[in-house]
């Protein structure tokens, strides 16, 4: 419902807006003569502008810079004066660079082309990336780097991360749904359960952290300027929680000069389920030409579901909700200083979850109670950049609340039931229920004498603050150095609760539970070229980690309340070494040892024999362990960047080993609960391909190839997994396919068709490998057909055009999960249409 209403809302500031003038103001850029690769990359960062210059011969081309109270268009004419490179306009915030096939007139200016679709090129782009905190292309860096721009996610229909991943070497998710997953990538799996270990891969939103342990908010991928992925351990520049690497989205800053607008509306159908419809749209305003600019994102999404719970009688119960906004401010102080601050607001609501039983048939489960999930985010950032003398200055500073909210059923698989049926009605627990989500379903339930419910709440509060300095670009030396806190406030509670015989629910388990973090750290980065081809880049990071807990819980098959209080310290160096190696300018390659690293904890209810599984050659305590171990990785890489055939063929590849110790993961035991244990060590070995290819004009061509073959290093019997078991949840070889083809229709229309095929292998669900749930080994085939002008955009789309019944993830109800009949399919297939238009 808050996504139909807020769609109206949105529909109507848009139709306020359809006929406001587009004007070009002037603005106040500040660009040193300089080298044009250097020039344009402060030029993007200062105009908020994605400048692809890919397929460019710049090595040794100078620019006279630009400085002064002037427009966008005449600060690049400035800029490529004299280099003979023209642009364009692809949309309101992406240049591509180009030379012309014939001379012009050099009085005739180069004029932006308002053909916004267009992104026909004779060569393989290659984005400007930051994710290491400096602006370089990514075929610059000496580490595995993927990007991919606004206008190729939306050429791919790719619009979260469950649809983007695919796309990206070596990456993963869970399929729990939207803000429930995490990320994997290359094959550092912990395992597919989320409680209290820190994420595997650090998601951040520009400049922020937006994850901790908590699963990916997965906001959604539209007006977003790109994705960068950087694969291998990045605790040098980004800390804990980033082992397998870091996932940021770049979203598209307010332009201070011109006003646009931008909306588009979908509506689907799928096979076995209803309707579904949404709505994106995008307003842009100076609200002080040339010093002020205002941009709102806003979209509204509601999936009908395709699971029926014949328990209940009910058919497509997982119905899906998703609605967010996005305000962003940018203030243009000065020639040198700009400040944006923007608001993320996203809320998902899921009707039930979206597993099936494989004894019932497609689709099906016989629950006693529905399953509802519900997400709050609120994510507010302020990012100031500047420069003292020629130095670069940047102060990013975030707050986060996240409420969760989750209902499990635990009618069956729940150990002590009988137990519990039991006890007189004065042996329970009477408590508040109001504050998780389910409870009326539970209390309305058809058959209240059978049924149990597992309720948890998640609060989470988070303030995070970067500042860091680094040189100007472009010199042989070069260095950064920052400091960074981040503070985090978790509360969770949970509340295992009977209805039996009445319509007033009773509780057996009532847990509270607070955990503070901090993360106070210093850290630093330098290059040093020791010619034009070899460099050498070092960096390291000391940071000192606080956790602090208070956990009660009451369980009345117990004597006493639990309670666990404590503190814990950990400091830590990461140090990172990297060399590179540039062959040419169309091809580098490159060799790097990384160092992660995640913070223990405090542990609340993991069974004893847990703990000391992964070493059983230490004495067996007498008492209680009371801390689970952190968990550190090491990283050796080597790859090779390369273009071929005047950048028409792109080939990166990337190969790597690592060595895993005391890997910590959440764990789901016998009854159904999670709790945390140090598993042993683990290795893997593997490697990543991806290429691109252009063989005739408008059609380009991108493919990835991963595989890995992890293992544990030693058995852990409480788990009962032996050496040589393979990380859960990953498989040993995926594999993409994604073919574009832009072509022209006539003097005022562009056509675009894009299809793409994904295959996963096979995996298993847990540690033990033998015993496991198994999922994978499937493939997914999408297909998209578009046509469009300077103002419409309309087109046809098939989502699983093949209607591929796989299990993606052997996981959604952690009291059953163990039997192995939990099925999670693919979205059976969808087909749909959108219509856009631009102002």
């Amino acid at each position: 419902m808050a996504a139909r209403q807020g769609a109206v809302l949105f529909g109507l500031i848009l139709g306020a807006l359809a006929n406001a003038p587009v004007h070009a103001q002037v603005t106040i850029f500040d660009v040193p003569p300089q080298s044009l690769v250097t020039a344009l990359i402060e030029f993007a960062e200062e105009a908020g502008l994605s400048i692809d210059f890919s397929g460019l011969k710049l090595d040794g081309v100078m620019s006279g810079g630009t400085q002064g109270h002037i427009s966008r268009n005449a600060s690049l004419r400035t800029i490529l004066d004299g280099s003979g490179i023209h642009y364009r306009f692809l949309d309101d915030s992406t240049v591509q660079l180009f030379v012309p096939a014939q001379p012009q007139s050099q009085q005739q200016p180069t004029a932006p082309v308002a053909r916004h679709a267009a992104r026909q090129a004779d060569f393989i782009e290659d984005l400007v990336v930051t994710a290491v905190k400096r602006p370089a292309a990514g075929f610059d860096l000496p580490v595995s780097v993927s990007g991919l721009s606004g206008l190729v996610l939306d050429d791919l229909g790719v619009h979260d991360f469950q649809s983007l991943a695919p796309h990206l070497a070596g990456v993963s998710t869970t399929n729990l749904g939207p803000g429930r997953n995490k990320i994997f990538v290359r094959g550092l799996s912990d395992g597919p359960f989320a409680d209290r270990t820190q994420a595997m891969v650090g998601v951040y939103i520009d400049e922020t952290p937006v994850n901790l342990n908590d699963t990916n908010p997965d906001l959604r991928l539209f007006d977003v300027d790109r994705i960068e992925l950087v694969r291998g351990p990045q605790g040098t520049l980004y800390g804990a929680g980033s082992m397998g690497g870091l996932y940021r989205v770049i979203t598209k800053k307010p332009d201070v000069d011109d006003t646009s607008a931008r909306v588009r509306t979908t509506l689907s159908g799928t096979k076995g389920g209803g309707l579904g419809g949404q709505l994106d749209f995008m307003v842009n305003h100076p609200l002080i030409p040339g010093r002020l600019g205002l941009r709102v994102t806003g979209y509204g999404e509601q999936r009908e579901g395709y699971i029926d719970n014949v328990g209940l009688s009910e058919k497509n119960t997982n119905n899906l909700d998703i609605f967010g906004i996005r305000p962003a401010l940018r203030w243009q102080i000065n020639e040198r200083w700009n400040l944006e601050a923007s608001i993320n607001y996203q809320t998902i609501h899921y009707d039930d979850s979206q597993y099936f039983d494989d004894r019932l048939g497609r689709n099906q489960r016989a629950n006693l109670l529905p399953e509802p999930y519900k997400d709050g985010f609120i994510h507010l950032n302020m990012t100031v950049k500047g420069r003292i003398g020629s130095l670069h200055f940047t102060s990013a500073t975030a707050l986060i609340d996240r409420t969760v909210k989750e209902t499990t059923d635990a009618s069956e698989g729940l150990l002590f039931f009988d137990e519990l049926a039991n006890l007189p009605p004065s042996a329970f627990i009477m408590d508040d229920l109001s504050s998780f989500a389910g409870v009326e379903e539970f209390l309305e339930v058809i058959q209240p004498e059978n049924a149990v419910a597992y309720f948890t709440r998640d609060d989470i509060d988070t303030f995070s603050h970067e500042t860091r300095l680094q040189s100007a670009p472009g010199h042989r030396f070069e260095w950064l150095a920052g400091f960074y806190f981040l503070r985090r406030l978790q509360t969770k509670d949970t509340a295992l609760a009977l209805a039996f015989d009445i319509r007033d629910a009773r509780l057996a388990l009532w847990e509270d539970r607070t955990e503070t973090t901090e993360d106070i750290a210093v850290f630093g980065e330098a290059i040093f070229r020791a010619s034009d081809k070899l460099s050498f880049t070092a960096g390291a990071r000391f940071s000192r980690n606080e956790l602090k807990l208070d956990y009660v819980s009451e369980f009345v098959l117990d004597d006493e309340r639990q309670t666990v209080n404590g503190k814990k310290r950990i400091n830590k160096v990461i140090p990172k070494v990297a060399v590179q190696y540039t062959w040419s300018d169309q091809v580098q390659t490159y060799a790097q040892v990384g160092v992660g690293y995640r913070v223990g904890g405090l542990n609340i209810d993991t069974p004893l024999e847990a703990l000391v599984a992964a070493d059983p050659d230490e004495p067996f305590p007498a008492g209680r362990v009371t801390e689970f171990l952190s968990d550190d990785l090491i990283s050796f890489e080597a790859g090779i960047k390369s273009y071929w055939f005047d950048r028409r063929l792109s080939v990166n590849m990337s190969a790597f080993y690592v060595r895993w110790y005391d890997i910590q993961s959440d764990q789901i035991g016998d009854s159904g609960f999670p709790y945390v244990t140090n598993v042993g060590d683990a290795k893997n070995v593997g490697y990543e391909l991806e290429f691109a290819v252009s063989p005739f004009d408008g059609l380009e061509l991108k493919g990835s190839f991963f595989w890995n073959d992890s293992e544990l290093l030693e058995d852990n019997a409480f788990l009962g997994a032996v050496k040589g078991d393979r990380l859960p949840a990953i498989s040993e070889n995926t594999a993409s396919l994604a073919l574009l083809y832009q072509f022209t229709l006539g003097p005022k229309w562009d056509g675009t068709f894009s299809a793409d095929y994904a295959y996963i292998g096979k995996s298993a669900l847990t540690f033990n490998e033998a015993e496991s749930p198994q999922m994978g080994d499937f493939g997914i085939l999408n297909v998209r057909l578009q046509v469009s002008n300077d103002i419409w955009k309309m087109g046809l789309f098939a989502q699983n055009l093949s209607d591929t019944r796989a299990n993606t993830f052997s996981f959604g109800n952690s009291f059953t999960v163990l039997e192995g009949h939990q099925v999670t399919p693919p979205r059976p297939r969808t087909f749909g249409l959108f219509l856009e238009r631009r102002f």
